[in-house]
């Protein structure tokens, strides 16, 4: 069975966009704790 190439990007797309979206609400929530945990980790380790 063959799957089109337009339908199989179509589903990789859509597959994608709800990863991004589950992404998206759990930094939504835990933010920017994170992203300043994150950048404290970076400094920390470039210095």
């Amino acid at each position: 069975m063959t799957i089109r190439p337009a339908l199989q990007a179509t589903i990789l797309v859509a597959g994608f966009a709800g990863l991004a979206g589950i992404v998206f609400a759990m930094w939504a929530d835990k933010g920017p704790q994170m992203f300043l945990a994150l950048v404290e980790t970076g400094l920390a380790w470039c210095f």
